[in-house]
């Protein structure tokens, strides 16, 4: 037995319709989409998730911007090579000055 689906307005993900109306009264006041990486977060946990996943850290190599998004990271220029940002405390290695810190 296949179950029908509805695209929720607020979150934009499928729904089974058995469970739609109170799915999409929960996120519609509870859930928020981030402006970074369109994910629904709740609305409570937006400032930590911006913080944790979409953090800048000036790399000490000049005009070098890293940033976090969704567990990988996006170099401006491209002089970091490794990065993990699997939990809150990553570790970057700045090929330009071969040295390794963490990022807070």
């Amino acid at each position: 037995m296949e179950a029908d689906f509805q695209v929720c307005r607020n979150c934009k993900r499928n729904v089974a319709s058995l469970h739609f109306m109170l799915h999409e009264a929960h996120c519609l006041r509870f859930i928020v989409l981030c402006p970074e990486c369109e994910e629904p977060i709740p609305e409570s946990k937006m400032k930590e998730h911006m913080e944790v996943v979409h953090q800048q850290k000036q790399c000490s190599a000049p005009n070098t911007v890293t940033r976090i998004r969704d567990g990988s990271i996006i170099v401006i220029p491209s002089t970091l090579a490794f990065m993990d940002s699997g939990n809150r405390r990553s570790t970057e290695k700045c090929q330009r000055l071969a040295h390794q810190k963490k990022l807070q």
